[in-house]
């Protein structure tokens, strides 16, 4: 069983077995109409030298910059990352000009953001072009399978990022965020009729007939959908209903704003954002849980946000195994605190029945003074803090298991009701059967209240120790075994 979830956790596959008619093939859409496999490395693009350099059209800079836009085009398809250099000569004056301005914007208390953007528009004007660069950002290992899992697990992904269109779709397709047989619904306000096409995509995913959804859409086209309220309304229609949304050329703003309408168009939902550059601190902050990537783009992103990690593929582990333990944790450290305080008290009402309702106290002040914080805290902290109801392999090996949270399986009005019901029948054992025995033992000749009281109490924080122990790291309580619950193990 251990060697089976190993091999589940860490996917292994035969891939020699593989043929071409696998579903492990994933096509990529692009100009060279090539094939990759999910386990090859990307190629790259081999450019003679002589084709870079045409004398001809040097000299005619609408043929470079058509030229340039071609070439950049065809490495985006083929999934690098693409930069463009552009110059300006700026004299002394315009200058001081612009970074007398530049520093109040980023001094300002108010609308920072918004401020630095302006300031920065005003600069990045008439730049004639420099050159453009193309370099391969590989994926970090155990990406693909880390989505995958989280996948199972019923959470949903969606990708902003600034690269370009043909560049994200390319990389959605490495980290399988797009699957061979999904349906690609690209949103472009520059081909027209946005509306009709996520109408469309609104009403094949209703149907059914759509297996796999995922929608595209540009950081232009998004604030075009934005200025429309209607508009705006019916494309997040969409991308709840999508299985996975991409969004390209999204500035930080607009990646902080698509979490912020996610938190409040979608009830009772936990937004987390995982980012490790500088363009993602506005979307980590505005998230409700934000986690940061140590890597080579710095630190920003780590220093600013909830939890810290070295690789996506950790993710997998923070969230399927110890987020599930600290559910199940926080889950059980209720209910047993609302248990053991009903169980506990409820012997006093029962005792009241005996002394004619006069309040007459069952336990000395001494004894209930100490009971939650000498007797029977350290039962209850302990299993908050170490509980583990399943190994950590086998959560990795099966992410369906986290669910649980997600239909609120652990705590929930059932479960309640269930352990205070298991509360009352326990303490009317334990109080009976202590008066059963109250003047008839024959360790004790004291037949004075607080010798009942004592032996109640004992009864009491015997049982609370032993459950905790024992009974309570199952899923589900055994109601019907009351003896069981009341005796030990």
């Amino acid at each position: 069983m251990d060697h089976w979830l190993r091999e589940r956790e860490n996917d292994h596959f035969d891939f020699q077995s593989i043929d071409e008619d696998s579903p492990m093939q994933t096509p990529r859409p692009s100009g060279m109409e090539r094939f990759s496999m999910a386990y090859s490395a990307r190629s790259s693009m081999q450019i003679e030298v002589d084709d870079m350099v045409d004398e001809g059209v040097a000299g005619d800079d609408t043929a470079v910059i058509e030229r340039c836009l071609q070439h950049i085009n065809d490495f985006a398809t083929e999934g690098l990352r693409t930069l463009l250099y552009g110059y300006k000569f700026l004299n002394e004056d315009e200058y001081q000009r612009w970074k007398k301005g530049y520093l109040e914007a980023t001094t300002s208390l108010v609308d920072r953001t918004r401020l630095i953007e302006e300031a920065g528009d005003m600069i990045e004007q008439d730049l004639d072009l420099c050159a453009a660069t193309a370099i391969e950002d590989k994926l970090q290992q155990g990406v693909p399978e880390a989505i995958d899992k989280l996948r199972r697990a019923k959470i949903k992904m969606w990708m902003l990022t600034g690269d370009k269109r043909e560049t994200a779709i390319n990389i959605g397709y490495s980290c399988r965020l797009i699957k061979a047989y999904s349906t690609v619904t690209v949103l472009d306000h520059e081909a027209g009729e946005v509306e009709q096409a996520i109408g469309a995509a609104v009403l094949a995913i209703n149907r059914g007939t759509v297996a796999h959804s995922v929608v595209v859409v540009d950081g232009q086209t998004l604030s075009k959908i934005s200025d429309v309220e209607a508009l705006d309304m019916l494309f997040h229609e969409l991308a709840i209903l999508a299985d996975s949304v991409i969004c390209c050329r999204a500035s930080p703003s607009q990646k902080a704003e698509l979490v912020k309408s996610i938190r409040k168009r979608v009830k009772k939902s936990i937004t987390l954002a995982i980012g490790d550059g500088a363009n993602d601190i506005a979307m980590i902050q505005e998230a409700h849980v934000g986690i940061g990537i140590t890597g080579k783009e710095g630190l920003q992103a780590a220093r600013t946000s909830d939890y810290s990690i070295a690789q996506f593929r950790f993710l997998t582990k923070l969230l399927l195994v110890h987020g599930r333990w600290n559910y199940i944790r926080t889950c059980k450290y209720t209910v047993g605190t609302f248990w053991k305080e009903l169980l506990f008290y409820l012997t006093q009402a029962l005792f009241q029945r005996s002394v004619g309702y006069t309040g007459i106290s069952l336990y000395e002040s001494w004894s209930l003074s100490m009971f939650n914080t000498l007797f029977t805290s350290l039962p209850v902290i302990f299993m908050g803090v170490f509980e583990k109801d399943l190994s950590a392999s086998t959560l990795l090996a099966v992410p369906e298991l986290y669910t649980k949270g997600q239909r609120n399986g652990g705590f929930n009005f059932k479960v309640y009701l269930a352990w205070m019901f298991m509360a009352s029948s326990e303490a009317m054992v334990v109080y009976f059967c202590m008066l059963g025995l109250y003047g008839q033992a024959l360790f004790t000749e004291d037949n004075s209240i607080y010798a009942l009281g004592s032996i109640t109490y004992t009864a009491v924080v015997w049982l609370i120790s032993l459950k905790m122990q024992y009974v309570l790291p199952f899923p589900t309580p055994p109601i019907l075994h009351l003896s069981f619950l009341c005796f030990g193990p």
